[in-house]
């Protein structure tokens, strides 16, 4: 009887590997399917995740979407999040930070040529889109303009560029990857203000896990982090390729080879920003999250600052990126 349940857990375990039993994954991304994500469609389609033992489902976001209440509900695995994150952790809720996309953001301010709007300054006596996601960004620049709220009139934008193009606003807030190139494409020239031209600097993207779920599944965390890594290393070395297969595969938004190889261009340079090597993707710069955690709470965005270290866990995209 031994020898026989010795025999059946051996057949079990090798029926097992050549099956290729795969852990489920799922990621949320924060928006809709583009070269923004690039690395996670590269670590699917080029097989780094099934090396690793993962079957992972990426599923894209939209305006309504929050991906940090579907991690922290259980909803999904991983998330990605931009520097919101940290007031998030400041609200108490229990995630972890595994891995930096972005290293600088892509939130930056457009207004068409023809209105001489070209620096913050600028913005005086203005209308000027207001969003939750570039809130800090245009408070900041205003500061750096001396000016205050109550010199501009913020109008909530609704990503409707066409009201754009007609005048209803002066000025948007825009990913410096996206709306630029449509705006062009579209025929009008515009001028973009980039915070970080005005020594304002915060990350972008950010791969994060809750807590409980970082602590029950580490070896899955880990084996994430590995082949994400493999994944965004192999995008920006071969956007042409990447850019076939969101053609291909995952362009629910119906845009172009030319927009998205733009898209390709300007995503790269945020992943690299500020690295000695491309090879150190993915790490994170303690000096610029402690200054952004400096900035939120100073602003009130966030309740209290944190500690960075208890957001931050780099152990695994540290072993990689080397």
């Amino acid at each position: 009887m031994k020898n026989f349940l010795t025999f059946f857990l051996v057949s079990l375990f090798l029926i097992i590997g050549v099956l290729g039993f795969s852990e489920n994954i799922t990621l949320q991304l924060k928006w809709f399917h583009q070269f923004q994500f690039a690395g996670f469609y590269a670590a699917k389609e080029m097989g780094f995740y099934s090396e690793e033992g993962l079957d992972v489902s990426i599923i894209q976001g939209g305006p309504t979407v929050s991906p940090l209440k579907n991690v922290l509900t259980g909803k999904v695995d991983f998330g990605l999040e931009g520097a919101n994150i940290i007031q998030t952790k400041a609200a108490g809720k229990k995630i972890k930070a595994i891995m930096v996309i972005f290293q600088e953001e892509p939130v930056s301010f457009m207004s068409l040529k023809s209105s001489g709007i070209k620096t913050p300054q600028d913005f005086k006596g203005k209308i000027l889109g207001s969003a939750g996601f570039s809130y800090l960004e245009s408070q900041l620049l205003l500061k750096k303009a001396g000016l205050s709220k109550k010199d501009v009139t913020f109008k909530r934008w609704t990503f409707n560029m066409d009201s754009f193009y007609k005048g209803e606003f002066d000025v948007i807030p825009v990913y410096i990857t996206n709306e630029p190139n449509l705006a062009r494409l579209a025929g009008f020239e515009v001028n973009v203000i980039k915070p970080s031209d005005y020594n304002i600097h915060f990350f972008g993207d950010t791969l994060f896990v809750s807590e409980s779920y970082l602590n029950s599944h580490p070896d899955i965390v880990k084996k994430f982090v590995k082949a994400t890594y493999k994944g965004w290393l192999y995008a920006i070395n071969n956007k042409e390729k990447i850019v076939d297969i969101i053609l291909n595969k995952y362009n629910t938004q119906k845009l172009s080879k030319d927009h998205l190889l733009y898209e390709a261009t300007e995503v790269i340079k945020l992943v690299k920003s500020g690295l000695k090597s491309e090879k150190l993707i993915g790490t994170f710069n303690r000096n610029v999250w402690n200054e952004v955690n400096e900035t939120m709470y100073e602003y009130k965005v966030s309740r209290k600052k944190i500690d960075i270290n208890d957001l931050i866990y780099d152990e695994f995209i540290n072993n990689v990126a080397k």
